[in-house]
């Protein structure tokens, strides 16, 4: 970014199956940021890239400044509810952020979990657990494909 923050993936790629076989799906973040007005975040690709793609920031604070990842899942399927995989948190005040895109009709949030986009009627959102806990239903949809991703991330 403008501010000479620097990004890691937390997990990704994921590869959609079937009509989804060329999206990908991939969570990266920021440790630390420089914060300030008028930032400019680039993401440079590498392949080739189809007419289909999205990518969405979001901004917390309040994370762990090292090592902020605690755990990952990630899945792609062609069902009912998405899901990328049970996430275990460990810590109390433990976010977590979870990414689903869609092969045709937008799904919902969970009990639990705030919406953040629907950035192509896909959803990103996220949840702070009060206490350690195993989340392990994340959307609701129609029978369709879909690509998931999630990351626990640890408090300060």
């Amino acid at each position: 970014d403008t501010a000479g923050s620097t990004y890691a993936k937390a997990v990704g790629p994921i590869t959609g199956t079937g009509s989804l076989a060329s999206w990908r799906q991939e969570i990266w973040y920021g440790a630390n940021l420089v914060g300030g007005a008028n930032q400019i975040i680039t993401a440079t690709f590498s392949g080739v890239i189809n007419a289909t793609k999205a990518i969405s920031c979001h901004e917390y604070s309040g994370a762990a400044l090292v090592n902020p990842i605690n755990q990952t899942s990630q899945a792609a399927g062609n069902s009912t509810d998405a899901n990328p995989g049970s996430i275990t948190t460990s810590v109390n005040n433990e976010l977590i952020f979870a990414a689903v895109a869609y092969e045709s009709t937008a799904g919902t949030s969970v009990s639990g979990f705030t919406v953040r986009s629907t950035l192509n009627d896909n959803i990103a959102e996220d949840q702070v657990v009060a206490t350690p806990a195993t989340i392990s239903t994340f959307f609701t949809n129609t029978s369709q494909r879909w690509i998931s991703s999630a990351v626990s991330v640890k408090p300060q």
